[in-house]
């Protein structure tokens, strides 16, 4: 049994792996997705329509770093960016139909990857693992 104080040979191994798995994830059907187009739609399919302003602060990316995402995004179909009604100057951004489908498809992909190395584990691994994620879940809950 892990002693209750971590020590930082523990951290750094928790570190590595949570890294580990989220780059094995990240790799899992992003078909011609770079990793910021991939963030926008994700952040577009949780929250719904957002106007480019909002869409950097959220992803902490500067003004025209957004607009080139966007842009690129409308060209392959899976956003669509029109004026606002209220103030012409600023542009709205919606998840298209094409957008929607491939975040769930990317979605469907990595969560088969990922069901497919869960179920490889011995049902004690399992239950050790779900009692790992509910405390990493409430490190993320954690204040700063």
């Amino acid at each position: 049994m892990p002693a209750t104080t971590p020590d930082l040979e523990q951290v750094s191994r928790l570190r590595m792996a949570l890294m580990r798995v989220s780059r094995r994830l990240r790799q899992q059907g992003n078909v011609g997705i770079t990793p910021s187009q991939l963030a926008v739609l994700g952040t577009l399919a949780r929250r719904g329509s957002m106007t480019l302003g909002q869409l950097a602060e959220a992803e902490a990316v500067q003004p025209p770093s957004m607009t080139r995402i966007v842009g690129r995004l409308v060209e392959a179909g899976m956003v669509v960016r029109q004026a606002r009604e209220e103030d012409r100057r600023s542009a709205e951004v919606t998840l298209s139909a094409g957008g929607r489908h491939a975040i769930e498809s990317i979605r469907a992909q990595r969560n088969t990857w990922l069901m497919e190395r869960v179920q490889s584990l011995s049902e004690d691994d399992r239950a050790e693992l779900w009692l790992g994620v509910a405390a990493i879940e409430k490190l993320l809950e954690a204040p700063r």
